[in-house]
């Protein structure tokens, strides 16, 4: 903005704007004030701007940013052969420029560093430079700067006009004393030369009546004014309205002017308190109306709370657009372009932007009516995920359809081995070992955590140590690292949980590797029987990763390695997807039912994730919805993905004669499953699987309403699950995948 003002006042100062004479005023209180600018547009706005009057005397600046001393030379009074050198600058630039008073011996420095030339003073004529003590705790640096009117050669030429001792106080950057010193505070040194005034000098600064401290550090020495504390006061119509700003415009408050009326405005500019300059404009209002504004303005809004604006300049010589939220101005200087975004996320509600034109040509800083657009922030409307679903009898011992949805595994090991120990453990050296489960197998565990990391630990491995890690990708060898902690084992003979410190959130698109490092060298790595999955065997001796069995069928093993899956983060910093979005507030889920997708009617509404809709024997469709409402506005998400096929957003059961001796309250999902199974019904007492071959894979009895098998020990493909209760038998149909 000041860069744009600037340009802008220059303009009023030596441009042939056509402005009148009562519109802009430039006419300096004394000589020596210098230049003020006042400007008002006819719709308001006012400009305005001070520039101290023109320094006469000469000026320098000398960083010795280019490793040189910039034409500056020394002279080495005492004689010791220490002068001023270059060293380690102020505030991050690349030198500075220093001299000693300790060099491995207490040194008695009287140096000189000697400007390259004559220097014209005038009345205000300021020396500045930053200074230090080089060693924090032996700051007594004592300095001064001289001046001289005939040579530069000889101290004798020379007298110190002021002088000071250093002190060091909090310290900064580290210095070299024994490499543990540190500089003290830098100083800024201001010497008022005015004294000298209408003399031509040399002038040096000077390193004396010091012993044995360190070093005194000094940079960025100029020549110039002194610097001023420029301010403004802003009346209008003989009020103050602004006061001790640094701002230089000012939209004034045109909603009780008159269309052709002169309205008086002020500025009174001060160094510090001190009113050194004003001026006083008067100016005519003419009606925005007058001034084309924008067209095709157009307001979008996001879930993240994102907006964004567009629209169609007028023609003519237009500056920019001024734009307002809700009365507020957003956009402190003209904004050039034809669309813009919001520079913050709003939370969600209806907001009103408001545009004008800001006209350049003969009457700059004139401004349109405001074009107005509403637009509303939208809930975050999430759907709900996984419905599932099933035609079975409640406790009330009715028939109907259960449907569960937002379907959340709330505890799941993903697991390769069949929990049996073989006897067999591989390394006697370094290595690493890994589990790896593919991307589509873990659609169903979207929205999960990887919170624990189990490894059997046999007795013969003696203990281990080493890194348990996470990655995300890679087919061949692991991916992108997303976390790793620490582990230590003792030689249990049994699984060793670890829990992760920051759960890792499972991400469906990508391979999960869980790779353990062992630094003991000693058989730590427990081999269960080979499941025939290759990624239940990965290992790395050598710098690359092999699947063991492949290299060698003496390697008839699967790792017994676990993760298990929660829905609990707890309150771990996330390796991913940490999910910043605002979480808008549930009202209720939305039950509809068909009987094809192409007549859905609600039926009922709920807070709860299930329901139970009693229905005659016949084929029903369902879908469930979410409505979610947030600052008075409401919304209602898509249609839930079925959880057995995510690409469908409904559910098909089909309710007929259950046939099952009236066992009530049977429910078995999910189905198909990649893991665990869960079973309920009342007063279970036995459970047995069958395969398609009539074999029994599992047999046991039981005395609870709910089990959780996990069907990950048997092979893929389809198994007969019998469940028997004291009221009965019933039979269902299971599929097992991968």
């Amino acid at each position: 903005m000041r860069k744009f003002l600037t340009t802008f006042l220059l303009l009023l100062m030596f441009a042939p704007f056509a402005i009148q004479a009562d519109e802009i005023a430039n006419v300096s209180k004394d000589a020596t004030a210098g230049t003020t600018n006042l400007y008002v547009s006819p719709s308001g706005w006012a400009v305005w701007g001070y520039e101290g009057p023109e320094f006469q005397g000469d000026t320098f600046s000398f960083g010795f940013e280019d490793g040189t001393f910039m034409g500056w030379t020394n002279i080495d009074a005492d004689g010791d052969g220490y002068e001023w050198k270059l060293c380690p600058p102020y505030n991050g630039s690349n030198y500075a420029i220093g001299s000693e008073s300790w060099e491995t011996e207490p040194l008695t420095p009287d140096n000189y560093f000697v400007s390259p030339e004559k220097y014209s003073i005038i009345d205000g004529s300021i020396l500045s430079f930053y200074v230090a003590a080089g060693d924090s705790d032996w700051p007594s640096e004592h300095y001064g700067v001289a001046i001289s009117t005939t040579g530069n050669t000889s101290a004798a030429d020379f007298t110190t006009i002021w002088e000071e001792t250093l002190t060091a106080k909090s310290s900064g950057v580290k210095g070299d004393r024994g490499n543990s010193r540190a500089y003290g505070n830098w100083y800024l040194k201001t010497i008022d030369l005015s004294e000298y005034a209408g003399q031509e000098i040399y002038i040096a600064l000077r390193h004396f009546n010091s012993v044995d401290n360190y070093w005194i550090i000094v940079d960025n020495v100029a020549l110039g004014s002194m610097p001023t504390d420029i301010n403004y006061d802003l009346v209008f119509q003989g009020e103050t309205i602004m006061q001790n700003t640094k701002e230089t415009s000012c939209l004034l408050d045109v909603t009780d002017l008159t269309v052709g009326n002169q309205y008086t405005t002020k500025i009174v500019v001060k160094d510090g308190n001190n009113v050194i300059d004003e001026k006083e404009c008067t100016w005519t209002y003419t009606s925005c109306e007058e001034f084309a504004g924008v067209a095709n303005l157009r307001a979008d809004a996001t879930v993240d709370g994102e907006v964004t604006l567009s629209w169609t300049m007028p023609e003519g010589d237009i500056i920019g657009v001024m734009v307002y939220r809700d009365g507020n101005l957003l956009t402190p200087e003209p904004f050039v372009g034809t669309a813009c975004m919001e520079t913050k996320k709003l939370p969600v509600g209806e907001y009103t932007y408001e545009v004008k034109a800001v006209h350049g040509g003969e009457t700059p800083y004139a401004m349109s009516c405001a074009e107005e657009v509403t637009v509303i922030v939208p809930v975050e409307c999430v759907a709900p995920k996984s419905l599932f679903g099933e035609y079975t009898q409640n406790e009330s011992g009715n028939y109907g359809a259960a449907l569960e949805w937002s379907y959340n595994i709330t505890e799941e090991w993903l697991r390769y081995d069949d929990g049996i120990y073989t006897g067999e453990s591989v390394g006697n050296f370094p290595l690493s070992w890994a589990v790896m489960f593919p991307a589509a197998s873990l659609t169903s565990y979207e929205g999960l955590y990887l919170s624990t990391v189990s490894m059997f630990m046999p007795s013969q491995s003696q203990g281990a140590f080493g890194e348990i890690s996470i990655y995300m990708g890679g087919d061949y060898e692991p991916g992108e690292l997303v976390y790793s902690q620490p582990y230590e084992a003792e030689p249990v003979d049994d699984f060793v949980n670890y829990e992760l410190q920051s759960p890792v959130l499972i991400d469906p698109t990508q391979n999960l590797w869980i790779v353990i490092s062992n630094e003991t060298g000693y058989h730590a790595a427990a081999c269960a029987s080979n499941c025939g999955d290759p990624n239940s065997r990965w290992l790395n001796y050598t710098g690359a990763w092999i699947d063991m069995y492949a290299a060698s069928s003496a390697f008839n093993f699967s790792w017994m390695v676990r993760g298990l899956l929660t829905n609990d983060s707890r309150s771990g910093e996330f390796v991913l997807g940490d999910d910043t979005m605002r979480a808008p507030e549930l009202e209720h889920y939305n039950v509809y039912r068909g009987t094809s997708v192409d007549n859905f009617e609600l039926i009922g509404k709920t807070t709860d994730k299930t329901y139970f809709d009693e229905v005659e024997e016949g084929t029903y469709y369902y879908q469930v919805t979410a409505t979610y409402s947030e600052n008075g506005i409401e919304c209602e998400s898509e249609p839930a993905y079925s959880y057995e096929n995510n690409s469908l957003n409904y559910i098909v059961i089909d309710a007929t004669s259950v046939g099952e001796n009236d066992v009530k309250g049977m429910m078995i999902y999910p189905n198909p499953t990649r893991g665990n199974l869960n079973i309920t019904a009342e007063n279970m007492k036995r459970i047995t699987i069958t395969n398609t071959l009539g074999q029994v894979v599992y047999d046991a009895n039981v005395n609870s309403d709910n089990e959780v098998i996990n069907m990950t020990q048997f092979e893929c493909g389809i198994y007969m699950i019998n469940v028997t209760t004291e009221d009965g038998v019933a039979v269902r149909r299971v599929t097992v995948v991968k």
